[in-house]
């Protein structure tokens, strides 16, 4: 019976860590206090594949909405604040095509 009462605690002990994760996160990402520089060193997406691994074990324990919230809310974060998000997004779109090159207008005379 002990160890059914031990299981039951650790679904929201990882769902409640990995919030506390994301609350840190974003603190350290948007604010970048220099005394907490060394956390910054590592992309945003490093600390976002820790928090979606606790969520998703909490998932795995325990079906509930709050995990998939949490989930969703580290993808939505890692989306938004890595700046490896943009150029991922640019590979979507049509490559640029090469234009003919242009005359140039002539430089003015200079006057003796």
């Amino acid at each position: 019976m002990r160890i059914r009462g031990f299981l039951r605690r650790i679904p929201p002990a990882l769902l409640l860590l990995s919030l506390s994760l994301h609350f840190f996160t974003i603190v350290l990402y948007v604010r970048l206090p220099l005394k907490l520089a060394a956390v910054t060193i590592y992309p945003v997406w490093v600390w976002g594949a820790i928090g979606l691994a606790l969520a998703t074990f909490c998932y795995l324990f325990s079906k509930t909405r709050g995990s998939l919230s949490i989930i969703l809310l580290w993808t939505f974060t890692i989306l938004t604040l890595a700046d490896e998000a943009g150029p991922l997004a640019r590979l979507a779109t049509a490559p640029m095509e090469e234009a003919a090159p242009e005359e140039h207008a002539e430089p003015p005379e200079k006057s003796p």
